[in-house]
């Protein structure tokens, strides 16, 4: 271009042209990488502003990045280049990019690196991401006005104070040790099915990251295995029954002896006949308390706690009915629930006395004869 203008301006057109199109035909077939290229970049970036951090409690883990960071920089530069400023010149770099193949060229070099140094990429991916999980645990934390760390035991009961649920404004704890597989029952909306999921979450929780909604909570490592929220699907063709009974072999096919589960079952079999559904649920209750599970059901069947009275303890919540309506107090208390509201709802409702007077009648006389009146 110095000595001969004309003939090395027409070279660098060409080059530039080769270039361009080399570039659009190319650049698709590696985009995805390039993306992948621009995140492995930012980690780097992000070890070199943790490396400025003076916290006693990241020490270690800066000490650690240090080491890992030295034959790692330079990913983090090359980042720059495939992302760009930030400024509002970012779309002259992209030209400038286009004419000198900086992307093809960056990603070569990042790729090189990555082959010689994946096991170094890899360990300051998992340290990021622990301080990344340590950081949402704490702000979780910080966000409870109560929380327990929980505690690991060979014990097979399940001990929790004042636990809670975390979706709840307004939570009322709860505090009970379950010593074997346990049934509970109450009336509707009592807060049997709460329980039940609140246990199961804490139960994660605890497993996961190492919280826990109580005041203590102490539980002997298992699986959790629920069955909660079954729907039906009709596009599929499946009832709410069979859905129910997918559901729970899938809970079965997890036993095993060697591994302790927990299995939290949310109205069980409530999409057949009253005589089969009894049945059946007691003999899969059964099943599941002999093989090293701990069963936590919330149930409207009464006669199941009948049945299974040998092998699993009954709780239950109640509520406190007046003229002015009902109310419950969301505690749990032992044995099984006495009292029912189904009908009496029915009433607040301000359904056709008629209605309730007659369902009063009906279950009235089941409860003395054990069997069904007909209408008159």
């Amino acid at each position: 271009t110095v000595f001969r203008p004309a003939a090395g301006a027409l070279f660098l057109l060409v080059m530039l042209a080769v270039n361009i199109f080399v570039y659009y035909r190319k650049k698709p077939a590696i985009e995805s990488q390039l993306i992948t290229m621009r995140y492995i970049s930012s980690l780097m970036l992000c070890v070199k502003r943790l490396l400025r951090l003076k916290t006693d409690g990241l020490k270690d883990y800066t000490a650690r990045l240090a080491k890992l960071y030295a034959p790692l920089k330079k990913a983090g530069r090359a980042g720059t280049l495939l992302t760009g400023t930030g400024s509002d010149l970012d779309f002259l770099f992209e030209y400038f990019k286009l004419i000198l193949m900086l992307d093809f060229i960056v990603y070569s070099r990042v790729l090189s690196l990555i082959e010689h140094r994946g096991a170094e990429f890899r360990e300051a991916y998992a340290i990021i991401g622990q301080l990344d999980a340590a950081v949402s645990v704490v702000s979780y934390r910080r966000s409870l006005s109560y929380y327990c760390v929980p505690e690991f035991t060979g014990s097979e009961s399940l001990e929790l104070e004042e636990m809670y649920h975390p979706l709840l404004k307004k939570p009322v704890p709860n505090s009970v040790t379950l010593r074997r597989s346990v049934l509970v029952t109450g009336s509707n909306a009592s807060g049997k099915s709460t329980f039940v999921k609140a246990v199961a979450v804490n139960a994660i929780f605890a497993q996961t990251i190492h919280t826990c909604l109580a005041r203590s909570f102490r539980l002997k490592p298992s699986f959790v295995v629920t069955s909660m929220a079954v729907g039906d699907d009709i596009e599929a063709g499946e009832s709410y029954y069979v859905a129910e009974v997918r559901s729970l072999r899938r809970m079965i096919a997890r036993l095993s002896p060697e591994t302790r589960c927990l299995c939290f079952i949310d109205e069980i079999l409530r999409g057949t006949n009253t005589i089969e559904r009894i049945a059946a649920s007691a003999a899969i209750l059964d099943y599941l308390r002999s093989r090293n599970c701990l069963v936590l059901a919330a149930t409207h069947d009464i006669e199941l706690t009948e049945i299974t009275a040998a092998y699993f303890d009954n709780y239950h919540f109640r509520e406190h009915v007046s003229g002015r309506g009902i109310r419950f107090d969301y505690k749990i208390h032992e044995g099984w629930a006495t009292t029912k509201n189904a009908i009496r709802l029915l009433e607040f409702m301000e359904y056709d006395r008629s209605i309730t007077s007659e369902a009063s009648m009906l279950a009235e006389g089941f409860e003395k004869s054990r069997s069904w009146e007909r209408l008159p």
